[in-house]
């Protein structure tokens, strides 16, 4: 059973005039949307309320404004909005800013609280999207209920930013004229350019998705869709070969996936692997930067060296993807290195940890079930396992309206 909270845990903030200078400094004339419970004068508000309904509304999307303000809102958040409230920050314009972290005491029994998280983890999470940190003050606000009570809040200011790759892309070989990061389909070859398939990684992932079903997002030329088809498939089913490695049916007692479907944005995908691609490996076309895209809940979502050829407007709606598309967990990989071909945003992969951590609900395995790979770049691939939050005895009225 769960822990009762604490009174007064994660008290509602109120406007003070250092803040209130904080924020006319920064913002000036611009147009702000402010998220929680501190009205900003002459900005649109939005209540958290409504930030966690836009999330079950597929063309609900929130407007966009120069700067996105929140002030001891974010910790208030059930555990299934923090995601939309990431995409409605970077969806700002110009800018954050922000004040995540009431109090370094609340801990995961304060049902008022259930989305504290360490402000080292939200700094890497930001960091991620591309925002760069321009100031941090230590400010103290009233509660609203109780003027003469004050709490210490850490207010952060973010300004947008553009990896240099990412600025200069065009002027890369191959890479120019596209805006979501989608390949190009250039010939009728099979697999594509920079599609691979490592055997390896398939077979982990096969095992840890007996029986269940597999989402693969940005896959290619659909090769581990056609590698899932391999393990239940009859022995006299014809074998498939990507760049020059055999890969053998299984017959009905080979363990796999039993369901999968496979997205991928290059143009033309679809067609391409009805007309070229063994079983098993038909792609659908899909913008995986559009904020309202809705796929079919999988037990595990895969994604390999997608993230870092994506623009910076779209990585937090293709994190949002993957993040609101699995029941079980997510496997991915993302490349740290900036000389792969169109590799415009680069991350480590502690900073994809830190940007689920902060999410919420996932578990890293640090047994590294999948380390063992074919191809040297896909040995840091992660391994996220869903893990229950929150109690059916925590109630959030207050934080949401």
């Amino acid at each position: 059973m769960a822990s009762p909270p604490r009174e007064g845990c994660a008290p509602k903030l109120a406007m003070s005039p250092a803040l209130a200078h904080l924020i006319r400094h920064t913002v000036r004339n611009e147009s702000v949307m402010s998220v929680g419970t501190i009205d900003v004068p002459g900005a649109r508000h939005i209540t958290l309320r409504h930030l966690c309904a836009s999330e079950s509304h597929e063309a609900s999307l929130l407007p966009a404004s120069d700067w996105f303000v929140s002030i001891g809102a974010a910790e208030l958040l059930p555990p299934p909005c923090v995601s939309t409230f990431f995409q409605a920050m970077h969806a700002s314009r110009k800018g954050v800013i922000l004040a995540w972290g009431l109090s370094r005491a609340l801990n995961d029994t304060c049902c008022e609280a259930p989305s504290m998280r360490h402000p080292s983890v939200i700094h890497e999470a930001l960091a991620l999207l591309n925002f760069r940190l321009r100031s941090r003050e230590h400010l103290m606000l009233p509660t609203a209920h109780n003027a003469t009570r004050e709490v210490a809040v850490r207010v952060s200011v973010w300004l947008h930013s553009r990896p240099f790759r990412e600025q200069y892309q065009d002027t890369i070989d191959g890479c120019a004229g596209t805006v979501d990061g989608a390949f190009h389909t250039v010939n009728q070859t099979r697999p594509l350019r920079d599609h691979f398939l490592d055997g390896r990684l398939a077979q982990c992932i096969a095992r840890m998705s007996a029986n269940g079903s597999v989402l693969d997002v940005g896959g290619g030329s659909g090769q581990y869709g056609a590698f899932f088809h391999l393990q239940h498939a009859d022995a006299s089913a014809s074998p498939i070969v990507v760049r020059g490695v055999t890969f053998q049916p299984q017959g009905p007692g080979g363990v796999g996936p039993t369901s999968w479907m496979t997205v991928d944005g290059t143009a033309g995908i679809e067609e391409h692997t009805r007309r070229y691609g063994p079983p098993g490996s038909l792609v659908l076309q899909a913008n995986l930067c559009n904020q309202s895209l809705r796929l079919p809940v999988h037990d595990w979502v895969i994604s390999f060296e997608v993230g870092e050829h994506l623009p910076t407007w779209c990585l937090a709606n293709y994190l949002a993807l993957l993040h609101r598309s699995n029941r079980r967990g997510l496997i991915i990989s993302w490349s740290s290195f900036s000389a792969g071909t169109c590799h415009i945003n680069a991350k480590a992969p502690q900073a994809v940890g830190s940007y689920l951590t902060a999410l919420g609900g996932y578990k890293f395995d640090s047994s590294r079930p999948c380390i063992h790979t074919d191809f040297s770049w896909l040995r840091k691939n992660q391994v996220f396992h869903r893990v229950h939050q929150g109690s059916a005895s925590c109630k959030y009225p207050s934080a949401l309206n």
